[in-house]
């Protein structure tokens, strides 16, 4: 059985039973919507993966790894799409701003390319907290 392989299936039976990894692979399917590397500095969403993944007998390197996660991801329909990035608009800026992105500006950017004047007056709305 390839990394992969045992990656996958391993990820499939903990998010059947375990609620932080359905939590983690949302927070993981709203990163990748915007071709965002999920292992962005301060982000603790694929290494809280990486390490339940290694407890569970896995043993590769953290890349392997995360392709095998972002490969799951994506298969299986955790990307999110246009809609449910504007859906969950105010979680979806405060994860983006949690990993140091513009969050404004790349809703701008997916407002814009969806020419949805919805999406583009939520954007303009945005208010981002200074940063302390």
């Amino acid at each position: 059985m390839s990394t992969k392989q045992e990656a996958h299936s391993i990820i499939k039976d903990c998010l059947e039973a375990n609620k932080s990894w359905v939590d983690t692979f949302n927070e993981l399917g709203c990163i990748l919507a915007f071709d965002l590397d999920p292992m962005l500095e301060g982000s603790v969403t694929v290494d809280f993966i990486i390490d339940d993944l290694w407890k569970k007998g896995i043993r590769a390197t953290q890349d392997e790894v995360v392709k095998s996660i972002c490969s799951y991801a994506i298969e299986n329909n955790y990307v999110w799409s246009v809609e449910t990035i504007f859906d969950n608009f105010d979680y979806t800026a405060k994860t983006l701003e949690n990993l140091g992105e513009d969050s404004k500006q790349l809703l701008k950017d997916m407002a814009e390319d969806t020419e949805s004047d919805k999406f583009k007056q939520m954007v303009t709305a945005l208010q981002i907290p200074d940063k302390a």
